[in-house]
C-alpha cells in the first residue's frame, strides 16, 4: 500500500494537472516519464501501469528503472519524496514572490 494512499482518500487527487507539470519542469521529466511517475506516486504496480497505458510491463520497468537513475533515487518511494518536496519548494517560491496575497516580507528575512 501506497504512502499516500494511508493520508488521503482513493477518489481525492493529489496534485492537479497544473502542479504536476510544474514539477515535471522543474525535474525535467518527459511527458512519458511523468505519466509514469504520476501513476507510481498514486501506488500503482507495473503491470497496473502497463495496463493502464497499454505498454509492456518490462517497459514500465524500464521507464521506472531509467526515472530513478534520472531523479538520482533508488526506489519508488524516494522518487515520490523528491516529487513532494520539489512541490513544496514550487510552492514556497511562489508565496515569496511580492505581489501575491500569501506573500509576508517577515518571512523572507526569517528564512
Amino acid at each position: 500500500m501506497s504512502i499516500l494512499k494511508l493520508r488521503a482518500p482513493m477518489d481525492e487527487v493529489l496534485l492537479s494537472d497544473k502542479e504536476w507539470q510544474a514539477i515535471s519542469c522543474q525535474l525535467g521529466l518527459s511527458g512519458r516519464e511523468l505519466e509514469i511517475l504520476r501513476c507510481a506516486a498514486n501506488g500503482e504496480k507495473e503491470l497496473s501501469i502497463a495496463n493502464q497505458l497499454a505498454i509492456s510491463f518490462h517497459t514500465v520497468h524500464t521507464h521506472l528503472h531509467r526515472l530513478y537513475r534520472k531523479l538520482g533515487v533508488s526506489n519508488r518511494m524516494e522518487a515520490v519524496v523528491l516529487v513532494f518536496r520539489t512541490y513544496i519548494a514550487l510552492n514556497r517560491q511562489q508565496s515569496s514572490v511580492p505581489g501575491n496575497r500569501e506573500y509576508f516580507p517577515s518571512d523572507r528575512a526569517a528564512a
